[in-house]
């Protein structure tokens, strides 16, 4: 009787122990979301005003800047020019985050966008390092055939 009080006592801590930490984790993932919410949403709407590197190349990482710099990047580039300005954008939600023991962050936030052109949803990676937040990706999912909207060659 003795050994089953023990084993009960024991998963009775462990699930304590889990259930702090889930709560520690989903405030900690709320606070990075607040954190960061502000300059995606200053980066999405810059960036969209011309879809031009260079009126955003110091909120890069220089990794970005030299995929961008690639006929790749530079085609991905002109798909993106296709979307028009960012009209609108909401839902803002925190997708994945990483940490390094370097003190480097990974952070992915995730929002739904209306472009002049069509709806998309978002997906921008930002590198947290030495405090200083860049954006090492993004990714534009088309909710509307974009091909539709406006001509491009690749």
């Amino acid at each position: 009787m003795k050994i089953i009080k023990y084993i009960l006592l024991g998963l009775g801590s462990i699930f304590a122990i889990f259930l702090i930490f889930a709560a520690f984790t989903a405030v900690d993932s709320y606070s990075i979301k607040q954190e960061n919410e502000l300059f995606v949403k200053n980066f999405a709407e810059s960036f969209s005003q011309n879809w031009d590197i260079e009126h955003v190349k110091k909120d890069l990482t220089s990794e970005l800047i030299n995929q961008i710099g690639t006929p790749e990047g530079k085609r991905i580039i002109k798909i993106f020019e296709s979307y028009g300005r960012l009209v609108e954008m909401d839902d803002i939600a925190f997708k994945h985050f990483k940490s390094n023991f370097n003190g480097e962050k990974i952070i992915q936030l995730e929002f739904n966008a209306k472009y002049e052109h069509g709806l998309a949803v978002v997906t921008i990676t930002l590198q947290e390092k030495n405090d200083i937040v860049k954006v090492h990706g993004f990714h534009i999912d088309p909710v509307t055939d974009m091909s539709k909207q406006k001509e491009f060659s690749a």
